[in-house]
């Protein structure tokens, strides 16, 4: 079992381009692009069990459970939004000892 910090380094980019027509005759269009660089923090817990098949081979495998916080950014009048919470992540290895 263990436990600890979590940080989630994130590099989004976007682009967009949007159009409006209306009835008659009139329309507007909008395109925009962004890029930006953070760290999300967060903990996690972890469980791994390994099981030693002889003196020299073992198999192991383990879940962890993540909880980063939110990210929210405007990139030019648009707001991202990114849900980082509640991210599970299995494990599965095998083992050889020289």
């Amino acid at each position: 079992m263990s436990a600890g910090l979590a940080v989630g380094l994130l590099n989004p980019s976007v682009s967009w381009s949007e159009t409006v027509s209306v009835n008659g005759g009139g329309s507007g269009s909008a395109t925009g692009s962004g890029s930006d660089f953070t760290a999300l923090w967060g903990g996690y817990v972890a469980g791994t069990l390994t099981w030693q098949m002889n003196d020299r081979w073992s198999v192991a495998g383990g879940v962890q459970y993540q909880v980063l916080q939110d990210y929210n950014h405007s990139f030019g009048g648009q707001q991202v939004e990114i849900n980082l919470q509640r991210g599970f992540f299995l494990t599965v290895g095998v083992g050889y000892s020289f």
